[in-house]
């Protein structure tokens, strides 16, 4: 009997669409060459996304000028120091250090930045993982509806292949 494996395309955006036609939350992980990547849903909205390939939320933010590097570390350590396990952009605007806007802003494209990267990834495994994740402590943009991210993403890519 032959255990081998069969390798499937899929196409992340696809089955994205998908889990947010279920309401699903959970984590999708892909995992391959590039990387690792999770993007957390609620209710079929991504919440959050991180990348092993893509800057994280603190780096992107110290690298445009909207947080100094002291003021990152402050953060990182009042993060640390939680009793409930609460983002970074939420610690940011707990602080008063950005506003509701910018913090919503700054989440918003580090998921587009995620996202773009990872649906260019090829031959990476896919996995779902449901859980009940609560938003309760969480800063949850309306733009992370996943049909505004995909517009939002498919605008970029075309602007940048003009």
């Amino acid at each position: 009997m032959n255990s081998a494996a069969t390798q499937v395309t899929v196409d992340l955006a696809l089955v994205l669409r998908l889990m947010s036609q279920a309401r699903a939350s959970g984590v999708v992980t892909l995992a391959g060459d590039p990387g690792e990547a999770h993007i957390v849903l609620v209710g079929g909205a991504v919440l959050h996304a991180t990348s092993t390939a893509t800057p994280k939320l603190g780096e992107a933010l110290v690298a445009r000028g909207v947080v100094t590097k002291d003021v990152l570390e402050d953060a990182l350590r009042h993060q640390r120091r939680k009793k409930v396990k609460q983002p970074l952009g939420t610690i940011l605007l707990e602080l008063g250090v950005v506003s509701r806007a910018v913090a919503e802003s700054e989440i918003e494209m580090q998921i587009i930045r995620v996202l773009v990267d990872a649906f260019e990834w090829q031959g990476c495994t896919l996995r779902f993982e449901p859980a009940e994740v609560s938003a309760r402590h969480i800063l949850f943009p309306e733009s992370c509806q996943l049909e505004t991210l995909l517009a939002r993403i498919a605008r970029a890519r075309h602007a940048a292949s003009v």
